[in-house]
This record gives C-alpha cells, structure tokens and sequence, in this order.
C-alpha cells in the first residue's frame, strides 16, 4: 500500500516523498520511499532519471530517510536534473544475516524493474545513479 511520508524535516521541503511496501518478511514491511522535487509536479508524466540510494547505518540502524545520512548533493542532483530518488530500506544485523540484506537489496531492484510506473511517476531506469551512503 502506498502513503505519502509524513516526514516534515526541512531537509526535505523541495521535495514530495512517497513510501511503500516493496517487499514483507513475515509480519515484517520494508519500505522504499520516493522523493521528486516539487518544482517538476507538473511534468509527472515525463520519465525521470533516477538515484538508487542506501543508507548508511553500518547495516545496523538508520532509516532511508535519515536525514543525517542524506548528502545534500543527492537533494541538489535530483533537484537540477528533475530526478527521483529512490532509498530503499533493508532488514538490519543481528536480528538478520548479511545474506538476507543482499536478499533484500535484490529483491528491492527487482521491484525497481517490473513495473513502468511507481505512483504513476515514470522513471527511466536507462539513466540511474547508485548511491551507498
């Protein structure tokens, strides 16, 4: 199900943040969230470039949308380029293994790339930047 993020951080006042489930584990969603500038509302139809970005968190802690560990130059690029980003989230250790982060992350971009469309925004997966934070 998709919902808009009720993060209100400053950090992230030029940009429209949604979030939804792309994968569930037992009882568990994980999320990925999808931030677009505001300024680019009204060209939503267009395919947009995108930047796949993993926190930091030393696989440990930390949301997606941390604003701590979001650079400002990921929020600038997407801001010039009228790029979404997109930051997943992912099990952490210990609670979990190594493997099943790697499983998450790849089944996270499989989510990337069976559909045309998240929230009806087109992305261009031809032209996308990975980011590790």
């Amino acid at each position: 199900m998709a919902m808009l993020s009720t993060n209100g951080d400053a950090h992230f006042s030029k940009f429209t943040i949604l979030t939804t489930v792309y994968k569930t584990v037992g009882k568990h969603d994980i999320t990925a969230s999808i931030l677009y500038p505001k300024n680019c509302e009204q060209s939503l139809g267009t395919p947009r470039p995108v930047l796949i970005r993993f926190h930091g968190g030393g696989w440990v802690s930390v949301d997606s949308l941390s604003p701590a560990f979001f650079a400002p130059w990921h929020l600038e690029l997407a801001e010039r380029e009228a790029a979404m980003i997109v930051p997943p989230n992912y099990r952490f250790i210990p609670e979990c293994s190594m493997q099943d982060i790697l499983t998450d992350i790849e089944d996270f971009w499989a989510w990337m790339h069976k559909s045309n469309s998240v929230f009806h925004l087109k992305r261009d997966m031809s032209t996308f930047i990975l980011s590790l934070a």
